[in-house]
């Protein structure tokens, strides 16, 4: 198997020859780029006896690009990747011979063999120059963006200089324990020397801190920038124009294909954004709210950033019509935090009351973010952040399963008149980015902890789990799944998601839910995709598999406790007549 690159671009047509002109014309125009803007850091080339392209890298500060020229085979192409993949792998550059281009058997090995596949990066070299033309600058452009190669980008020897100037800029406001050190009265210092020196240039090139993953040394330093600015309104007043650049800064930052994971940084900065646009006055009010979205963005998107493996999840719920709306959809319905019923769940909700820009902050979120909670004794797997596991090991390990939980019944199922669901969710319901460009989704865990919720009342910095994923001990018998939706689009306390007609497996009928309501849901999910075929009688299912359906009753042999019945076929064919 190839070794699994980043990003990979692919070059594809019918006429080998083009192919080949076109993969050497995008080797030299980005390796002339490359020299001018003196970039480039080391080559090989390894050419065949007509002097075009075989395998070809570039190493662009810390960005490797293989070139292959075209094959005709994936054990060809596997061959010449080794040759650029040597020591460390690259962003490759393919070039896929004949017509049949995506669909064939080359083109299927990259779908398959490459996690970083992406449609957008296929590009069609035809039998018109101008369009072989356009095709070699959108691959150059393309590379450029990888690499962080811009018209202003510096040198090897000046990111050298750069580095020592910003590392000395960092350890005078910011310590290694991620705290600022700048206040009122060195901000105006610290303002005007990120001012002078690297407001106008733009040294995203190369810039990596090996020490102190994951940060950018140039994102801590814009980090301190944006604090001088928070902190600087009654020495200087700033004007709309000076926050816009601040913006634009921070936006360019974060929009670099390098800086793509350094969630926390980006998030301070637009966090720091927002109050920023908050100082200069209530006209800028719905600026700060913005800013404040994509810092709730980008905190959740660090969250959902881990591929999960399959979730069992239990779902109590009230029949309503909201609710069975969402069954004949095949969606999930999804709540406000606002709406819950714990005046504490969700911290900064009660925290950030009175406060200005706490307020703003709530309005950020209020519509925007959307939550449905589940069931699971079943701790998610340990995500990138230490910080998660703090807490974290306090499931309840019950030898009852979640259906039979009797608060759960009592408080979450209309007293038992409602149902129980048994969910398994699959990786679709963990999303960034992509097609979904405003909506970030994923699961975490609920910490309970009383000590945690005591920290918080006395006004010390809040984590971010704190903040969306912190309940008292009492409720600690939820054993709580939290399922999350942040949309920065989003509109109303309440929304559906996803696609729930391969998810739902049982269904639990509470003690005293209605036969009529039982009847309903038993419609609903047979008519999905059930079908008759003769004398055949109908399948009861969601798209083909089988759903089984319990009735949850009195454990006789141990009062105090309930049973789940497997309903049989004789059962269910009463309840629908």
């Amino acid at each position: 198997m190839a070794p699994r690159a980043r990003n990979i671009l692919v070059i594809y047509g019918e006429d080998k020859k083009k192919l080949s002109n076109a993969v050497c014309n995008v080797f030299t125009d980005l390796q002339k780029y490359a020299e001018q803007h003196k970039v480039i850091c080391t080559q090989e080339e390894i050419s065949d006896v007509t002097c075009n392209i075989k395998a070809a890298w570039l190493k662009i500060h810390k960005y490797k690009v293989g070139f292959v020229g075209p094959v005709k085979s994936p054990d060809r192409l596997q061959e010449m990747i080794k040759l650029v993949d040597q020591e460390e792998s690259c962003y490759y550059l393919v070039c896929c011979s004949g017509e049949d281009g995506k669909e064939g058997t080359i083109g299927q090995f990259i779908k398959k063999s490459y996690c970083a596949y992406n449609e957008n990066y296929w590009y069609h070299v035809t039998n018109t120059e101008t369009s072989d033309e356009n095709t070699c600058d959108n691959v150059v452009d393309q590379l450029k963006t990888f690499c962080g190669v811009l018209e202003e980008g510096i040198s090897p020897r000046e990111i050298v200089e750069l580095r020592g100037q910003i590392e000395n800029y960092i350890s005078t406001y910011y310590t290694k324990d991620d705290v600022f050190l700048i206040n009122e009265e060195n901000a105006k210092e610290a303002y005007d020397t990120f001012n002078t020196n690297w407001s106008t240039i733009n040294p995203f090139s190369g810039d990596i801190d090996l020490s102190r993953k994951p940060h950018s040394l140039y994102g801590i330093a814009l980090m301190i920038y944006t604090k001088a600015i928070e902190l600087m309104p009654t020495v200087h007043a700033f004007s709309e124009d000076d926050i816009e650049e601040l913006a634009k800064l921070i936006k360019t930052f974060d929009g670099r294909e390098c800086n793509k994971y350094y969630y926390t940084i980006k998030r301070k900065l637009f966090s720091g954004l927002g109050v920023c646009w908050y100082n200069l006055g209530k006209r800028y009010y719905k600026d700060a709210i913005d800013a404040f979205k994509q810092s709730i963005f980008i905190l959740f998107s660090a969250y959902s950033n881990v591929k999960l493996p399959k979730v069992d999840a239990y779902g109590f719920r009230k029949i309503s019509k909201h609710f069975l709306e969402s069954l004949v959809g095949s969606t999930l319905n999804i709540t406000s935090p606002y709406e819950f019923n714990d005046p504490f769940d969700t911290p900064i909700l009660t925290l950030s009351s009175g406060d200005p820009i706490g307020e703003l902050v709530k309005e950020a979120y209020k519509d925007t973010l959307k939550i449905s909670c589940f069931s699971s004794s079943i701790l998610l797997p340990k995500p990138l952040d230490s910080s998660y596991e703090d807490g974290k090991k306090n499931k309840l390990k019950r030898n009852k399963q979640e259906f039979l939980n009797p608060l759960m019944w009592a408080h979450y199922a209309d007293n038992h008149k409602g149902i129980c669901i048994k969910y398994c969710f699959d990786n679709s319901f963990s999303l960034t980015g992509g097609i979904h460009s405003s909506i970030v989704t994923g699961f975490r865990d609920i910490k309970y902890s009383d000590k945690a919720l005591a920290k918080c009342s006395k006004g010390s910095l809040i984590t971010t789990d704190d903040a969306f994923f912190l309940k008292g001990k009492a409720w600690e018998y939820e054993n709580e799944l939290r399922f999350f939706c942040f949309d920065l689009n989003g509109t109303g306390s309440f929304d559906q998601f996803g696609n729930t007609s391969e998810c739902i497996k049982e269904i639990y009928f509470g003690l005293r839910c209605p036969k009529e309501d039982r009847k309903t849901i038993i419609q609903i999910l047979s008519c999905k995709k059930c079908s008759t075929s003769g004398t055949k009688k109908k399948k009861i299912g969601v798209s083909g598999h089988e759903i089984k359906f319990f009735q949850i009753e009195i454990n006789e042999k141990k009062l105090g406790t309930f049973k789940a019945r497997k309903l049989q076929k004789s059962e269910i064919e009463i309840l629908l007549m």
